[in-house]
This record gives structure tokens, sequence and C-alpha cells, in this order.
């Protein structure tokens, strides 16, 4: 068998077992494995450094990699797992160093290279791949604590970008509420209270408000658990409470570990909470600097 060959499907062979890539279809890993590029380094060789272009991102087949971060965080990786993805992906230059701790092979695989194809398939394998190491980046941000103090005292401290005031149920869309949680879950989390005013007066819902609370969950949780997945089940709450003897429905939102997309007529779209405001990220490369700046590897002069 040619060298090529060999090399495709060995790759193959350890993408199928490589847990990134578990939901990836045989024909996707095979699409993929075209794409790499096999390399033996010996103890101590450095694979990269800090502030180099990222124009690759690799695969451990075996040994161990060590990777130091600005910030001064290590970690050491081993067989079937991933790294540099991140300034792969992005305009970020590296974020830190990768040095091997033993003799270990590596398989790379250059993002123009992959960039470059057109055909169906390899377009789907692409979108594909990207999405999966997007999933990855996101597992390295840490989840802001949770807005867990008294709903009156949550009033007191007025909008935010986890703060968000409804009036009333039905003047709310159910569209934007759904892109307010979703906005919550890529940011610091948050709550949405309905029954208060923009200022911060508890007004309440009415009597027929009220009787309709069960049934705009039951809305909202069929729309979150069909276009969010398990990221809504894990990560939204909803309770009426009594505030001042007035009725109030309160959406507790989690931050999420991952990135999390609303799907909108087939089109994914990603939405974060900004100045009190709902904001869609469209290009991919803006969507993985903003998930790395949120776990605040790198300074940032503006307020997430």
């Amino acid at each position: 068998m040619p060298i090529e060959s060999l090399n495709r499907s060995r790759l193959t062979a350890l993408l199928r077992e490589t847990p990134l890539f578990a939901d990836f279809s045989e024909d996707e890993r095979q699409q993929i494995a075209r794409w790499g590029e096999r390399k033996r380094y010996e103890r101590k060789n450095h694979i990269f450094q800090i502030d180099k272009e990222g124009k690759q991102f690799f695969l451990i087949e075996s040994g161990k990699v060590r990777i130091r971060l600005k910030n001064g965080d290590e970690v050491t990786l081993g067989p079937r797992q991933l790294f540099g993805e991140v300034s792969a992906f992005s305009d970020l230059n590296r974020l830190g160093m990768a040095v091997t701790e033993e003799s270990s092979v590596i398989w790379r695989f250059p993002v123009a290279r992959i960039r470059e194809e057109t055909d169906t398939n390899s377009a789907r394998a692409v979108n594909k791949l990207l999405y999966a190491c997007l999933g990855q980046i996101a597992k390295y941000i840490h989840a802001a604590p949770e807005l867990d103090h008294g709903t009156k005292h949550l009033v007191r401290q007025g909008e935010s970008d986890r703060l968000e005031f409804k009036k009333t149920l039905r003047s709310a869309k159910r569209e934007k509420i759904m892109e307010t949680i979703t906005g919550m879950m890529n940011t610091r989390g948050g709550v949405i209270l309905f029954g208060v005013l923009d200022d911060g007066t508890i007004t309440g819902l009415t009597e027929a408000e009220i009787a309709e609370i069960d049934g705009y969950i039951r809305e909202l949780n069929n729309s979150g658990q069909n276009r969010l997945k398990n990221s809504y089940r894990s990560l939204v709450g909803f309770e009426g409470e009594r505030v001042d003897g007035k009725v109030v429905l309160r959406i507790d939102v989690g931050a999420s570990h991952r990135a999390v997309f609303l799907n909108y007529k087939g089109s994914p779209r990603f939405w974060i909470r900004k100045g009190g405001t709902n904001t869609v990220i469209d290009d991919f490369s803006a969507v993985v600097e903003y998930m790395i700046r949120r776990r605040a590897l790198i300074p940032t002069d503006e307020e997430e």
C-alpha cells in the first residue's frame, strides 16, 4: 500500500477513536484524513511558540505534549487530543507554547488547505470540523457565577447584560426571549423577570397572565428544546414567585461552557448580551475570538 494511502487509513482510524470526531460519519472522517500531515517529534521539541501566527492545528497519535499559556496555566495532552485550534481558526496569534514531553507522533492540519475545499462533500466536512473545534474551544471557558440573589434585590440593581425586565408576558415576543436566553448562555448567564417595568417598578402580572404562565413556559420549553437541545434543558429554569404581593415570572439562565447557537430558519445564529441588548455575531472567526476573550486569556477593553 502506498505511504499516502497508509497514512490516510491510519489517520481515519485515529479520528474514529478521537472523542471530538465521535459524531462524524466515516465519509467525513475520511475527508478530514486527506488534510493531515504526519510528523514525528523528539522529546523537548517546540511545536509552536507564544505570539507566533497559527496556521495549523494538531492531533496527537502518540506521546505527550505540554501546553503552557500566557497566563501561566499548563496542561499535558496525550493521544487522541487536539490542540492549536484557537489560533488556527481565528486571527489571534498563539496564546501559548507547545513542547513535547517525550518522543511523539503528531498530525498537523494546515487550515489554509482545508479552507480551499469547495466540493459539496468536503465543504460539509469542513463546516462540521469548524463547529466541532469551536465546541472544543468553548470547553476551555470558565462559567461565570450564577445570579443567586433574591428577586427583589436583583430588581434594585437595574437592567444589565445579565438582567432583563419585561412588563408583561403578552408584550414579550417569543423570538426575542429566545435570543435573550441564548445571549445570556453565551455571555455570563442571567435572569429575565416578567412583571417588572424598565425603571424597576414591580407591577406584577395580571390575573389573565397568571393563568397563562404554564402555557407560556410550555411554549418556551418546546421551542428551546427543539432549537437549543441539551443546552436549554440543563441551563434554563422557571419560577413564578410573589414579590411585594405581586406575581412575577423569573427565568434563570446559566452561563454555558460551550458555544450555543440558536436555529433560525435552518441557519445557526450566535447571540451574545452586550450593554443590556442582544447582539448577533455572524463571522466564525469573530465567534472564536469572542469565546477566547470571554475566558480572559488576553486583555480586552470592551465590557462583555
